[in-house]
């Protein structure tokens, strides 16, 4: 019995954790999408959402990023977060996304636009621009 490696788990902001775990049920869900949806919505979907993880991670860990930077990958967070928000309503519109699958990716979308709207704030308050 061969024994899978461990991947070592960092402590990261609870926005990062619920991005990529956004990520990984979006592309287990995109697998059962119709063949004739899997190359536009699903793919769109799964863009989207490395999208919106590459903003966070760039907003958060990047060492370089000042205040406008910061705030234009958040800004890029946001407008990804809303692209997701529909294609997965579509999705579910088109019966490719069981309305089971659909409430667990809307309850991690919310957590996420509430946290991204937190430090959208934060990143636009005064003492942020220091």
């Amino acid at each position: 019995m061969t024994q899978q490696p461990q991947i070592q788990q960092t402590k990261r902001p609870r926005i990062f954790s619920d991005c990529y775990q956004l990520t990984v049920c979006i592309f287990n869900r995109t697998k059962s999408f119709p063949k004739a949806l899997r190359p536009t919505i699903g793919r769109r979907l799964e863009e989207a959402t490395l999208d919106l993880t590459k903003y966070v991670s760039s907003a958060l860990f990047e060492s370089t990023a000042k205040a406008e930077l910061r705030k234009e990958f958040l800004l890029k967070a946001s407008v990804a977060l809303d692209e997701i928000r529909i294609l997965t309503q579509l999705a579910t519109e088109m019966r490719s996304l069981p309305v089971v699958g659909f409430a667990e990716i809307q309850e991690i979308i919310v957590n996420i636009g509430n946290q991204l709207g937190g430090l959208r704030r934060a990143n636009n308050s005064p003492r942020s621009s220091r």
